[in-house]
């Protein structure tokens, strides 16, 4: 057998497990039994540099595809690009849009796309056939809203967040399609001079696509997280811990670190077990320059060698809290409109809308201690 051929073959191998060819069923047990399996593939450069986790894990519009309750912890409209070159001939792109301050809530829409390279198909007697084409395409949308507390992960609170999301299958001339819901709760709470965050999601619960008369289920996954962020040092350090269990795989553990520099570079590692596809090593970095964002994340995929994934978030709009001290400011409410203010100075201290919103507060405070008593 030929290098090429052999290449091709381990291509078409893999698309027969991720492109969700028939499986034995939906409630069969083991690897493959699912279909739609593209929705396993994880997304977020940040979440998989520390062991492709995210239910815990909450500032940037990925947190859509982990945990949909993450997009009510944000405080600007964003958007977020992903480029995974996964394995041999297999590529991803993951868009997402989040608008924070929506009826108390945010919004968020997705698209998840999984594209293979065309490679040469054989019959059953080994001869060549015409080039095989395979794309996997899910769009989604997300809303969330905090139940208790507010959006501030340095205080009490607690968010519920529900997704839908469109899946469509195409592997040359066979389509499948059907829908799937996505839930999750994210509770924050301080404890001392760390900040925690604790989530549970479940990801893919729908009733499966059609394939040849059957309809295996979706990957269903239950994830449990738990993070814990500190400044003791003077630059945030982030641990994060989880668990996970989809329909078809056994129980998998994640856990990672992430710790910013001047909070402008980061370093991420993260280590995942049952990984089939290798040792579980995960590592990246981030560089943020005021409201953009570049992240890096690597898997070590065993035989397949090294994935690299590519994220740019842009951030924009004035901070949902600027929007709430704004209204606080029109009822004259001005010493809750100012800790408004100071909690986005916490969090971005050059912003200038706020420090704007901040100076003017100030001196309207000032003017009414300087008025004569009457």
């Amino acid at each position: 057998m030929s290098a090429q051929r052999a290449r091709w073959l381990r291509v078409s191998a893999l698309c027969a497990a991720f492109l969700a060819l028939p499986g034995t069923g939906a409630w069969a047990a083991g690897v493959g039994t699912t279909g739609a399996d593209f929705l396993l593939i994880p997304v977020g450069p940040r979440q998989v540099a520390m062991g492709d986790q995210g239910a815990a894990l909450s500032d940037d519009g990925f947190s859509m595809y982990y945990n949909p309750a993450g997009i009510a912890m944000l405080q600007r409209q964003e958007i977020d690009l992903l480029y995974n070159q996964w394995v041999q001939g297999v590529s991803q792109q993951y868009l997402a849009y989040v608008y924070p301050d929506l009826a108390g809530g945010s919004l968020g829409a997705s698209l998840n796309v999984l594209r293979v390279d065309p490679f040469q198909g054989y019959d059953n007697s080994g001869v060549q056939t015409s080039q095989v084409t395979a794309q996997d395409i899910s769009p989604s949308l997300a809303y969330a809203h905090s139940v208790w507390g507010g959006r501030n992960p340095e205080d009490f609170g607690l968010a519920a967040g529900l997704s839908a999301q469109y899946i469509r299958e195409n592997l040359e001339s066979n389509v499948a399609s059907g829908y799937a819901g996505n839930a999750g709760l994210l509770a924050h709470f301080p404890f001392k001079e760390t900040y925690l965050q604790a989530g549970l999601a479940v990801q893919n619960v729908g009733s499966g696509l059609s394939y040849y008369g059957r309809r295996p289920a979706l990957p269903e996954t239950y994830s449990l997280g738990l993070s814990a962020m500190t400044k003791r040092w003077g630059t945030p350090l982030t641990l994060s811990v989880e668990g996970r269990k989809s329909l078809d795989l056994t129980p998998s553990f994640s856990v990672g670190a992430e710790y910013w520099l001047n909070s402008l570079f980061a370093l991420r590692v993260g280590y995942e077990t049952a990984n089939d596809l290798g040792p579980g090593i995960r590592a990246g970095m981030g560089l943020r320059i005021r409201d953009v964002q570049f992240d890096y994340a690597m898997s070590i995929m065993g035989d397949f060698g090294l994935t690299h994934r590519v994220g740019l978030t842009y951030r924009f709009g004035a901070p949902s809290g600027i929007d709430r001290a704004k209204r606080l400011l029109e009822k004259k409410r001005y010493a809750e409109a100012v800790l408004e203010v100071n909690r986005v100075l916490e969090r971005d201290p050059q912003n200038k809308p706020a420090r704007e919103l901040l100076g003017r507060l100030q001196q309207i405070m000032r003017d009414i201690e300087a008025r004569p008593a009457s």
